[in-house]
């Protein structure tokens, strides 16, 4: 159990490292905009990410490498946090797609301003 807990905080720590990284490109991203960037693309792109980090989790660590379980002792909630995540990856690319076709088409939303 210990190395399961220590593996887990390892990758906790570098999944919070990429996260970091991750919001540091959309700062950076929405700054350079000549429009602001809609709090439906913030929304959608936030469910995406915590939906593949989930699903990844969830199929290597808890299938493959069985590291730990949803719920310790028991493999029994495993196929609904898959479940979960993929839900949250489907609204996530859903609400993008809302927020793509909201935009002007032609209209580029990253060049930079001048």
């Amino acid at each position: 159990l210990r190395t399961n807990v220590m593996f887990d905080g390892l990758f906790s720590m570098g999944m919070l490292l990429v996260a970091t990284a991750g919001a540091a490109m959309l700062w950076r991203t929405a700054n350079r905009a000549t429009r602001p960037l809609s709090s439906l693309v913030v929304l959608g792109a936030s469910l995406v990410g915590a939906g593949v980090f989930n699903l990844f989790d969830g199929v290597v660590n808890h299938y493959l490498l069985d590291l730990h379980n949803v719920v310790h002792g028991t493999e029994a909630w495993n196929p609904h946090w898959i479940a979960v995540s993929l839900l949250m990856l489907v609204v996530g690319l859903l609400i993008l797609r809302l927020a793509n076709r909201r935009n002007e088409p032609g209209e580029p939303t990253t060049e930079p301003a001048d």
